[in-house]
Protein backbone atom coordinates (compact mmCIF):
# COMPACT_ATOMS: atom_id res chain seq x y z
CA UNK A 1 0.00 0.00 0.00
CA UNK A 2 2.77 2.61 0.96
CA UNK A 3 4.97 1.69 -2.27
CA UNK A 4 1.64 2.67 -4.34
CA UNK A 5 1.32 6.20 -2.98
CA UNK A 6 5.14 6.57 -3.09
CA UNK A 7 5.04 5.95 -6.95
CA UNK A 8 1.74 7.62 -7.08
CA UNK A 9 3.65 10.60 -5.64
CA UNK A 10 6.64 10.73 -7.44
CA UNK A 11 4.62 10.89 -10.59
CA UNK A 12 2.95 14.26 -9.74
CA UNK A 13 6.10 15.25 -8.26
CA UNK A 14 7.66 14.96 -12.26
CA UNK A 15 8.18 16.81 -14.82
CA UNK A 16 5.63 17.02 -17.67
CA UNK A 17 4.90 14.71 -20.08
CA UNK A 18 6.82 14.52 -23.61
CA UNK A 19 3.26 15.19 -25.17
CA UNK A 20 2.57 18.14 -23.02
CA UNK A 21 5.99 19.88 -23.64
CA UNK A 22 5.07 19.09 -27.91
CA UNK A 23 1.91 20.27 -26.72
CA UNK A 24 3.36 23.92 -25.36
CA UNK A 25 5.84 24.28 -28.05
CA UNK A 26 3.37 24.47 -30.88
CA UNK A 27 1.23 26.99 -28.81
CA UNK A 28 4.76 28.77 -29.89
CA UNK A 29 3.64 31.39 -32.55
CA UNK A 30 6.72 32.86 -34.42
CA UNK A 31 7.03 36.67 -34.53
CA UNK A 32 9.18 38.84 -37.05
CA UNK A 33 10.09 42.31 -36.75
CA UNK A 34 7.21 43.57 -38.69
CA UNK A 35 5.22 40.81 -37.06
CA UNK A 36 5.54 42.35 -33.70
CA UNK A 37 5.41 45.81 -35.14
CA UNK A 38 2.02 45.22 -36.79
CA UNK A 39 0.83 43.63 -34.03
CA UNK A 40 1.51 45.58 -31.40
CA UNK A 41 0.14 48.62 -33.60
CA UNK A 42 -3.02 46.58 -33.53
CA UNK A 43 -3.57 45.91 -30.12
CA UNK A 44 -2.53 49.88 -29.04
CA UNK A 45 -5.77 50.68 -31.54
CA UNK A 46 -7.32 48.36 -29.18
CA UNK A 47 -8.40 45.88 -32.60
CA UNK A 48 -8.56 42.66 -33.07
CA UNK A 49 -7.62 40.51 -35.77
CA UNK A 50 -11.43 40.28 -37.02
CA UNK A 51 -12.10 43.81 -36.61
CA UNK A 52 -9.31 45.08 -38.36
CA UNK A 53 -10.22 42.84 -41.28
CA UNK A 54 -13.49 44.21 -41.45
CA UNK A 55 -12.54 47.90 -41.43
CA UNK A 56 -9.81 47.49 -43.71
CA UNK A 57 -11.50 45.13 -45.75
CA UNK A 58 -8.30 42.90 -45.75
CA UNK A 59 -8.99 38.81 -45.26
CA UNK A 60 -8.38 38.02 -42.12
CA UNK A 61 -5.94 35.25 -43.10
CA UNK A 62 -3.73 37.88 -44.70
CA UNK A 63 -3.34 39.74 -41.63
CA UNK A 64 -2.35 36.51 -39.18
CA UNK A 65 -0.17 35.74 -42.18
CA UNK A 66 1.78 38.82 -42.38
CA UNK A 67 1.55 39.01 -38.16
CA UNK A 68 3.39 35.66 -37.79
CA UNK A 69 5.82 36.32 -40.81
CA UNK A 70 4.44 33.43 -43.08
CA UNK A 71 4.91 35.67 -46.29
CA UNK A 72 4.86 32.24 -48.62
CA UNK A 73 1.23 32.27 -47.98
CA UNK A 74 0.44 35.70 -49.13
CA UNK A 75 -0.74 36.80 -52.80
CA UNK A 76 2.15 38.51 -55.23
CA UNK A 77 3.70 41.81 -53.60
CA UNK A 78 1.70 43.64 -56.09
CA UNK A 79 -1.08 42.69 -53.83
CA UNK A 80 1.15 43.62 -50.85
CA UNK A 81 1.54 47.13 -51.98
CA UNK A 82 -2.10 47.63 -51.36
CA UNK A 83 -2.42 45.56 -48.23
CA UNK A 84 0.29 47.55 -46.44
CA UNK A 85 -0.99 51.33 -47.65
CA UNK A 86 -4.36 50.22 -46.01
CA UNK A 87 -3.05 49.20 -42.59
CA UNK A 88 -1.01 52.23 -42.64
CA UNK A 89 -4.11 53.99 -42.92
CA UNK A 90 -6.38 52.22 -40.42
CA UNK A 91 -3.26 51.69 -37.80
CA UNK A 92 -2.08 55.23 -38.32
CA UNK A 93 1.45 54.48 -39.08
CA UNK A 94 3.74 55.30 -41.69
CA UNK A 95 3.75 53.52 -45.58
CA UNK A 96 7.38 54.05 -45.59
CA UNK A 97 8.20 52.42 -41.89
CA UNK A 98 6.50 49.38 -42.79
CA UNK A 99 8.12 48.80 -46.26
CA UNK A 100 11.56 49.38 -44.58
CA UNK A 101 10.80 46.74 -41.69
CA UNK A 102 9.72 44.61 -44.28
CA UNK A 103 13.13 44.92 -46.49
CA UNK A 104 14.88 44.21 -43.38
CA UNK A 105 13.41 40.79 -44.05
CA UNK A 106 13.19 40.24 -47.77
CA UNK A 107 16.06 42.36 -49.38
CA UNK A 108 15.47 41.32 -52.60
CA UNK A 109 11.67 42.97 -52.51
CA UNK A 110 10.71 45.70 -55.41
CA UNK A 111 8.12 46.75 -53.80
CA UNK A 112 9.92 47.11 -50.50
CA UNK A 113 12.77 49.47 -52.38
CA UNK A 114 10.06 52.43 -52.56
CA UNK A 115 11.19 52.85 -48.78
CA UNK A 116 14.88 54.08 -49.90
CA UNK A 117 13.88 55.38 -53.48
CA UNK A 118 13.78 59.65 -53.36
CA UNK A 119 10.09 60.45 -53.07
CA UNK A 120 9.01 62.81 -56.74
CA UNK A 121 8.96 66.42 -56.13
CA UNK A 122 5.22 66.97 -57.17
CA UNK A 123 5.29 69.19 -60.59
CA UNK A 124 3.86 72.37 -59.20
CA UNK A 125 1.41 73.40 -62.40
CA UNK A 126 0.38 76.86 -60.91
CA UNK A 127 3.94 77.86 -61.70
CA UNK A 128 3.74 77.30 -65.67
CA UNK A 129 0.05 78.81 -65.52
CA UNK A 130 -0.48 82.19 -67.32
CA UNK A 131 -1.78 85.16 -65.36
CA UNK A 132 -1.71 88.80 -66.41
CA UNK A 133 1.61 89.58 -64.20
CA UNK A 134 3.33 87.29 -66.01
CA UNK A 135 2.01 88.76 -69.01
CA UNK A 136 3.15 92.02 -67.92
CA UNK A 137 6.98 90.53 -67.14
CA UNK A 138 6.94 89.31 -70.18
CA UNK A 139 6.19 91.94 -72.21
CA UNK A 140 8.36 94.42 -70.36
CA UNK A 141 11.53 91.78 -70.83
CA UNK A 142 10.61 91.88 -74.09
CA UNK A 143 10.42 95.56 -75.01
CA UNK A 144 13.68 96.25 -73.13
CA UNK A 145 15.07 93.09 -75.31
CA UNK A 146 14.33 95.01 -78.44
CA UNK A 147 15.41 98.43 -77.74
CA UNK A 148 19.08 97.11 -76.78
CA UNK A 149 18.72 95.11 -80.12
CA UNK A 150 17.85 98.55 -81.98
CA UNK A 151 20.86 100.39 -79.86
CA UNK A 152 23.04 98.04 -80.60
CA UNK A 153 22.82 98.02 -84.66
CA UNK A 154 22.77 101.81 -84.15
CA UNK A 155 25.61 101.79 -82.33
CA UNK A 156 27.70 99.84 -84.88
CA UNK A 157 25.92 101.46 -87.59
CA UNK A 158 27.80 104.98 -85.50
CA UNK A 159 31.02 103.05 -85.09
CA UNK A 160 31.69 100.87 -88.27
CA UNK A 161 32.02 101.99 -91.92
CA UNK A 162 29.17 103.22 -93.89
CA UNK A 163 27.30 100.86 -95.86
CA UNK A 164 27.81 100.37 -99.87
CA UNK A 165 25.00 98.52 -101.98
CA UNK A 166 25.89 98.44 -105.62
CA UNK A 167 22.78 97.82 -107.59
CA UNK A 168 23.86 98.23 -110.77
CA UNK A 169 25.87 96.79 -112.25
CA UNK A 170 26.46 94.09 -109.89
CA UNK A 171 29.18 92.09 -111.01
CA UNK A 172 32.36 92.65 -113.85
CA UNK A 173 31.43 92.84 -116.81
CA UNK A 174 31.31 93.62 -120.96
CA UNK A 175 28.90 95.99 -122.61
CA UNK A 176 28.62 97.70 -126.16
CA UNK A 177 27.57 101.04 -124.87
CA UNK A 178 30.36 104.00 -124.38
CA UNK A 179 28.09 104.32 -121.19
CA UNK A 180 26.94 102.71 -118.04
CA UNK A 181 24.35 103.53 -115.39
CA UNK A 182 25.74 103.11 -111.73
CA UNK A 183 22.26 102.57 -109.13
CA UNK A 184 23.10 101.70 -105.37
CA UNK A 185 22.00 102.63 -102.09
CA UNK A 186 24.04 104.16 -99.02
CA UNK A 187 23.89 105.99 -95.45
CA UNK A 188 22.07 109.19 -96.03
CA UNK A 189 24.53 111.23 -93.97
CA UNK A 190 28.14 110.28 -96.42
CA UNK A 191 29.84 111.76 -98.76
CA UNK A 192 29.88 109.21 -102.41
CA UNK A 193 32.09 109.68 -105.17
CA UNK A 194 32.22 107.96 -108.71
CA UNK A 195 35.68 108.30 -110.03
CA UNK A 196 36.31 111.27 -107.99
CA UNK A 197 32.78 112.67 -108.79
CA UNK A 198 30.25 113.86 -106.38
CA UNK A 199 27.30 112.04 -106.49
CA UNK A 200 23.58 113.20 -105.10
CA UNK A 201 22.38 110.66 -102.34
CA UNK A 202 19.06 111.43 -101.59
CA UNK A 203 17.82 110.98 -97.62
CA UNK A 204 16.68 107.13 -98.22
CA UNK A 205 20.30 106.56 -99.09
CA UNK A 206 19.57 106.15 -102.95
CA UNK A 207 22.14 107.27 -105.49
CA UNK A 208 22.19 107.30 -109.42
CA UNK A 209 24.61 107.90 -112.17
CA UNK A 210 25.90 107.74 -115.28
CA UNK A 211 29.84 106.96 -116.41
CA UNK A 212 31.07 107.38 -119.62
CA UNK A 213 33.47 104.56 -120.79
CA UNK A 214 36.33 104.23 -123.16
CA UNK A 215 37.21 101.59 -125.31
CA UNK A 216 38.71 98.55 -123.62
CA UNK A 217 38.55 98.24 -119.51
CA UNK A 218 37.07 101.00 -117.46
CA UNK A 219 37.35 100.69 -114.08
CA UNK A 220 34.71 102.31 -111.92
CA UNK A 221 35.25 103.37 -107.95
CA UNK A 222 32.30 103.70 -106.19
CA UNK A 223 33.38 105.56 -102.86
CA UNK A 224 31.67 106.57 -99.78
CA UNK A 225 33.26 108.71 -97.05
CA UNK A 226 31.12 109.14 -93.27
CA UNK A 227 31.63 112.17 -90.85
CA UNK A 228 33.72 109.86 -88.80
CA UNK A 229 36.51 109.45 -91.74
CA UNK A 230 35.45 106.03 -92.09
CA UNK A 231 35.53 104.71 -96.04
CA UNK A 232 33.89 102.08 -97.96
CA UNK A 233 34.87 101.57 -101.81
CA UNK A 234 33.85 98.98 -104.30
CA UNK A 235 35.63 98.61 -108.07
CA UNK A 236 33.46 97.55 -110.91
CA UNK A 237 35.60 96.49 -114.03
CA UNK A 238 33.65 97.31 -117.38
CA UNK A 239 34.86 96.14 -120.27
CA UNK A 240 33.49 98.57 -123.47
CA UNK A 241 34.03 96.71 -126.61
CA UNK A 242 33.75 99.58 -129.45
CA UNK A 243 31.91 98.92 -132.93
CA UNK A 244 36.13 98.37 -134.48
CA UNK A 245 36.72 95.94 -132.01
CA UNK A 246 33.54 93.97 -132.48
CA UNK A 247 34.11 93.57 -136.18
CA UNK A 248 37.74 92.45 -135.40
CA UNK A 249 36.53 89.53 -133.83
CA UNK A 250 34.17 88.56 -135.62
CA UNK A 251 36.76 88.78 -138.87
CA UNK A 252 38.86 87.00 -136.46
CA UNK A 253 36.41 84.22 -135.51
CA UNK A 254 35.90 84.00 -139.55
Amino acid sequence: MVKVILKKNLSEKSGPKEGDIKSETNNFEPQTSLGRFLREARKNKGLSPTRLSEMSRIPLWHLKSIEEGNYENLPPEVYLRGVFSRLAKFLELSPKDILVKYYEENPQSKIAEEAFSPTPRPLNLSYWAITPKKIAVFSSILFLILIFAYLWYQYNVFIGPPTLVLLEPQQDLEVLSPEIKIKGNTDSDVNLTINGQDVYVNQDGLFDSTVNLTAGINAVEIHVKNRRGEETTIVRRIFYKTENGLNDTIQTQN
